[in-house]
């Protein structure tokens, strides 16, 4: 495992072992390639909530429909992200700006700074989820908080239901899982390598990355 600089000091992404990409790079390419999403949108459209079909005003059989939704909410996002990330480094904005909310509803963000502690996973980091541009959103992103203007990406999908416990999704070998299982698959993951290489705060993390590792 390895992290990944995408736009220090502001933004980061786990390398998972054995994956050519970084986290970010990879749900970038997944949700943006028409053959995944087909798969994805033909595999589960049953599974597709009835809030989503209402507010999007599409119909579960619109498999196009819902590709040209999910891949234009990532690139309007990646957009939105590099353009807040560019600006916290020139110091035009602070943070975020609400971007990332807290995963689960138990969880807060400690303010001034950021970051924190999940009670729902037993862990010494925070969690969060960054909805896609659009409104409903079809894409999320997971990362763990350091502080408002630092996060590091652990993963990223679809969600086509209210919870992610019933939320289908795909693992790396494209056999069907939920959203749920795989957060929580890499957010153990994660916070070991993090506890183990000293790194629980914004600064730590920098530190980590100043000792010779890798910049997107």
């Amino acid at each position: 495992m390895e992290i990944i600089g995408i736009y220090p000091p502001a933004l980061y992404a786990v390398r998972y072992s054995g994956e050519a990409l970084n986290i970010y790079r990879l749900t970038i390419r997944n949700l943006t390639d028409d053959e995944y999403l087909i798969k994805f949108f033909t595999s589960f459209k049953e599974e597709i909530s009835q809030y989503i079909v209402d507010e999007l005003g599409y119909e579960r059989d619109d498999i196009e429909d819902y590709v040209v939704e999910a891949n234009d909410q990532i690139i309007d996002l990646r957009d939105e992200l590099k353009r807040i990330s560019n600006e916290i480094r020139l110091g035009i904005c602070q943070d975020f700006g609400g971007y990332f909310q807290p995963h689960s509803s138990i969880d807060i963000s400690i303010p001034p700074e950021g970051g924190g502690a999940s009670v729902k996973y037993g862990v010494d980091y925070l969690p969060v989820k960054c909805y896609g541009i659009g409104h409903p959103s079809l894409v999320r992103l997971y990362a763990i908080e350091f502080s408002y203007d630092c996060y590091l990406i652990i993963y990223g999908g679809i969600k086509i239901k209210r919870s992610t416990n019933d939320c289908p999704a795909f693992d790396d070998k494209m056999s069907v899982t939920t959203l749920e299982s795989e957060l929580r698959k890499r957010l153990y993951k994660v916070c070991e390598f993090l506890k183990e290489n000293s790194i629980v705060d914004r600064q730590s993390l920098l530190d980590y990355m100043e000792e010779d590792h890798e910049e997107d």
